[in-house]
């Protein structure tokens, strides 16, 4: 599969799973009315609240009934709060920087 028939599969995908899941249409329309706050200056990123880097920070939505209600959140805490992997990949540079350097 081409990168340009891969690209027409996903928007198809998503177009269709978008009429037919209540629930992702939901989800779709939160994110949207997030991302369109911050485009217009109604809303602005904040640091990770997990580990408090300013790097890759994603928006989590804990309701989406109420999408500018958002959590600000790097990608590792971001997947550790979905139970993806390790949470605060920052604070285990960070952790690893004070063992190494050899201050408690």
């Amino acid at each position: 599969m081409t990168p340009d028939e891969m690209r027409a599969y996903q928007r198809e995908y998503k177009r269709r799973r978008y009429h037919a899941d209540p629930e992702y249409r939901r989800k779709h329309l939160a994110r949207v009315a997030a991302t369109d706050a911050i485009k217009f200056g109604r809303m602005e990123r904040k640091p990770c609240e997990g580990c408090g880097t300013d790097d890759g920070v994603q928006m989590h939505h804990d309701d989406y009934s109420r999408p500018l209600d958002v959590r600000w959140l790097c990608g590792s805490c971001h997947g550790g709060h979905h139970g993806r992997g390790p949470v605060g990949q920052n604070r285990a540079r960070a952790e690893l920087a004070r063992i190494l350097g050899g201050t408690s």
